[in-house]
C-alpha cells in the first residue's frame, strides 16, 4: 500500500529544508558546559535545541552602514591635504625641527583647504538605525520547546504569572549553583551571566519579561567568590582544557545562515557558537564602517598636527574641523555620535 502525504508529513526527517546532517563540534571547558546547561535549562530546551537556537542568532550591527558621499567628500579632503603635510613635515624634519619659509608655505595651503572645507558647510547625514537581533534569539517561543505551552503558569483565563516563573528560575539557578560558582570563579562577569540568564528566560516564555537580577545571583553564589558586575572578556578559569563537546546541528540552509552569521561577526566557528549560548550574540559595526573609520585615521591625524601649527582664525576652523571628522568617526563605530 504506497503512503500517503500525510504519513510522509509526520516523518521529523522530511523537513522543507531537508534533513539536519551538518554536526558542527564545539569544545567547551567544564564550567561553560555546566553553564549552558543551566541556560538551557531556563529556556525550557534541550541542549542540542538551545544550542541551534543561540547560534543562529544573527550577530547585532551598533549602527547602519555610513552613506558613500560623506566618506566621499572627507576621503578628498585628505587626499588633497596629505601631500600638504607631508611636505612640511619633511621640510620640518630637515632643519631639525625649525620652521622654513617652505614649510609655512605648505601650511598656509593645508589650512586654505581646511578653511574651504568649513565654509563648504559639510554636515553627515546621521547614520541609519541597525537592524538589530532579536533579544530572545531565533524563533523565541515558538515550538514544542517553549515552556509556556506546557508548563502550568498559564492557568484556565490564559494569564501569565510572571512571579511564579521567576520562582522556577531562581529554583533551577540554585540547583545548577556549583556550575555557576565555578564559572563566575574562572572570570564571567556576573553582568553577562544575568543577562544571559535574562535572555533565555525571553526565549522560554515568548518574549515576556521575566527576570532575575544581579542581587539574587549573588545571593546564590554567596561567599563563595567575590563576583564582580563589572564588564570584561571572559576566560578560562582554573587553566581549565576545553575537553567537553556541545554539538550545533543544523541543515544545509541552517549552516549556510550560520557562517553568514560569523563571518560579519568575524568569528571562528567555536567562538561564535560559544559567544552565542553563553553570552548572546557579538556586537560589531559593518565592514565598511570599519574600512572608512580606519582610512580617515590619517585626516584625523593631519587635523591634529596642523591644529599646532597654524595661528588666528585658521586654529579654529582646523580645529572644529578634527572635532566634526572625529565624532563622525567615531559614529562610524556607534559610540556617541
Amino acid at each position: 500500500m504506497p503512503r500517503t502525504p500525510r504519513k510522509v508529513a509526520r516523518n521529523p526527517s522530511r523537513r522543507p529544508d531537508g534533513p539536519r546532517t551538518h554536526v558542527h563540534h564545539v569544545h567547551v571547558t567544564d564550567d561553560e558546559y555546566s553553564l549552558i546547561g543551566t541556560l538551557s535549562a531556563l529556556a525550557g530546551m534541550k541542549m542540542s535545541h538551545y544550542v541551534r537556537c543561540r547560534s543562529l542568532t544573527p550577530p547585532i550591527m551598533r549602527t547602519g552602514e555610513a552613506e558613500p558621499g560623506d566618506c566621499g567628500a572627507l576621503d578628498e579632503l585628505s587626499a588633497r591635504l596629505n601631500p600638504h603635510m607631508k611636505a612640511a613635515n619633511m621640510e620640518l624634519k630637515k632643519n631639525g625641527g625649525n620652521e622654513t619659509a617652505a614649510s609655512m608655505r605648505a601650511v598656509a595651503a593645508a589650512a586654505a583647504l581646511v578653511l574651504g572645507f568649513e565654509e563648504s558647510g559639510w554636515r553627515p547625514a546621521p547614520l541609519p538605525a541597525a537592524a538589530g537581533a532579536p533579544a530572545g534569539g531565533r524563533g523565541p517561543g515558538s515550538g514544542k520547546s517553549a515552556r509556556v505551552s506546557a508548563s502550568g503558569f498559564l492557568d484556565d483565563l490564559g494569564r501569565f504569572s510572571a512571579a511564579k516563573a521567576r520562582d522556577e528560575a531562581l529554583a533551577l539557578l540554585r540547583r545548577d549553583r556549583t556550575g555557576i560558582v565555578a564559572a563566575v570563579s574562572g572570570g564571567l562577569p556576573v553582568g553577562t551571566l544575568v543577562a544571559a540568564a535574562n535572555s533565555a528566560l525571553r526565549l522560554a516564555y515568548g518574549g515576556r519579561q521575566v527576570r532575575v537580577t544581579a542581587a539574587d545571583v549573588r545571593t546564590i553564589l554567596g561567599d563563595d567568590v567575590r563576583a564582580s558586575a563589572a564588564g570584561g572578556r571572559s576566560r578560562r578559569g582554573g587553566g581549565q582544557a576545553r575537553t567537553r563537546r556541545v554539538f550545533l546541528i543544523v541543515n544545509g540552509p541552517e549552516s549556510a545562515e550560520f557562517r553568514s552569521h560569523r563571518e560579519t561577526a568575524g568569528m571562528r566557528m567555536a567562538a561564535y557558537v560559544r559567544r552565542c549560548c553563553i553570552q548572546g550574540p557579538p556586537v560589531c559595526v559593518p565592514p565598511a564602517n570599519l574600512d572608512a573609520y580606519v582610512r580617515l585615521s590619517r585626516l584625523t591625524s593631519n587635523l591634529t598636527q596642523l591644529s599646532f601649527r597654524v595661528e588666528g582664525g585658521a586654529r579654529a576652523a582646523v580645529r572644529s574641523a578634527r572635532k566634526r571628522v572625529g565624532s563622525f568617526r567615531l559614529g562610524l563605530l556607534g559610540i556617541g555620535w
